[in-house]
Order: C-alpha cells, then structure tokens, then sequence
C-alpha cells in the first residue's frame, strides 16, 4: 500500500496559498504585497500552524495570529475580530486555488490496483475537502488526518496509526512527502519504505529522493 502526504506532494500548496493570500490582501485591505510580505506570511504560517498540531492554539486562534502578526509587520490596524474574520475569508478563497501537480493524475492512475492511502498534517475537514476539489478523494481507501489521530508527523505515532486503520504491516507500506524532516525522517526511523519527492531539485541529495511522481511509478511498476 502506498501513502501519501498532501501538501506540497498531490497538491501546489505553496501555489495556492500565494495567490489566495495576495488576492486577499489586494481586494480586503487594498495592499499589492511584495515578495518580502508574502515570504513574511509564509513563514509566520508555518509557526502559527505548528502551534495548531501541537495542540496550542486551535486552528482559528493560529489563524488570527497569522493575520495579526502579518497586519503588524506592514503596519496595518487591526484587532481580534477584523483579524478572524480576514482569516475566515482568507479559508473561504483558497480552496478555488487549489490544485494538483501536474504528474499527480498521470502517476496515480498508472498505480491503479495497488492500495493508496494519505497520511497528512492538519485539519481534517480541510484536508478531505482538498481530495475532493480536486477530483482524487476516491482514489484514497485510507485517509488519516492528524487532527483525527490526535498526533502530528513526524511523530512515529501518526504512522503506526495509518498501519492499524489500513490493516497493513510496515513491510507492506510505502510513503512518499516533500518534507524531508516530517515524513522521511520517521519512515527511516521505523523501516517503512519511503520516498522525499523535489519536484524543484536537480541534485540528488540521497537515495530516496526523486523528481516527480512518475518516476515514482516508474519505480514501483517497472
């Protein structure tokens, strides 16, 4: 059976969460931001996010603070209420932006008749609403979501948990993510098979790197 991560790996998160947060920005707050604010989100993102998966802020709490912290570093006003009701509209916006990579359709229909599953970081309903926009969610037997698990990668747990729910054994699973630290390191550590997809790399960094999706299929149906 083969796993997967969603952000980043099936879907151009990073795509989409610049042209949602920049058309956002424009039409609510009549800011054109500059490479530096939007590189300024993204990392705030990141940490705000973290918070979430470890359980220290709930998605809207991380949510207001990304928009708060955002509005302070560009000097905007802002309070609790315009900052959850900019991050409301904020989630309301990005899922039109939502898609896949292109190698994703052509690579996961040619591993028609081997299990798929996910395994993926974040909010459940809007994790499964992604599969869904984007017309694979029933290629997936096994989805398991963090927030459902109740752990985060790249605790080893999050991993395990997909085993039991799938019925599978670590011999019998592959994963693949684009996130070296949260979903190679912990299939390493338990001896799962996995692959560190870097679709922006040209160098080879280690063995279990590879450049798109179809040369993953290539792989295991070749």
């Amino acid at each position: 059976m083969i796993f997967f991560d969603i952000d980043n790996t099936l879907i151009d998160y990073n795509a989409s969460e610049k042209t949602a947060f920049t058309e956002l920005m424009l039409r609510k707050c009549g800011i054109s931001i500059n490479e530096e604010q939007y590189e300024y989100w993204h990392s705030i993102s990141k940490v705000c996010f973290q918070k979430f998966l470890d359980k220290e802020l709930t998605f809207e709490e991380q949510g207001m603070k990304r928009i708060s912290d955002f509005a302070h570093h560009c000097g905007i006003g802002t309070d609790n209420g315009n900052a959850l009701q900019l991050f409301r509209e904020y989630q309301s916006v990005l899922p039109g932006h939502w898609k896949l990579f292109e190698d994703v359709m052509p690579a996961l229909s040619s591993l028609s008749g081997i299990r798929l599953g996910i395994i993926s970081n974040g909010k459940s309903s809007q994790q499964r609403q992604k599969l869904v926009i984007t017309g694979i969610d029933d290629m997936f037997d096994t989805k398991v979501f963090s927030e459902d698990a109740g752990i985060a990668k790249p605790a080893a747990g999050i991993f395990r948990y997909a085993m039991k729910a799938s019925g599978e054994s670590t011999d019998d699973i592959i994963y693949v993510g684009d996130n070296y630290e949260t979903d190679i390191v912990p299939c390493i550590e338990l001896g799962i098979r996995c692959f560190h997809i870097c679709r922006d790399s040209t160098v080879r960094e280690h063995e279990n790197q590879i450049g798109t999706l179809k040369e993953l299929a290539g792989i295991l149906t070749g």
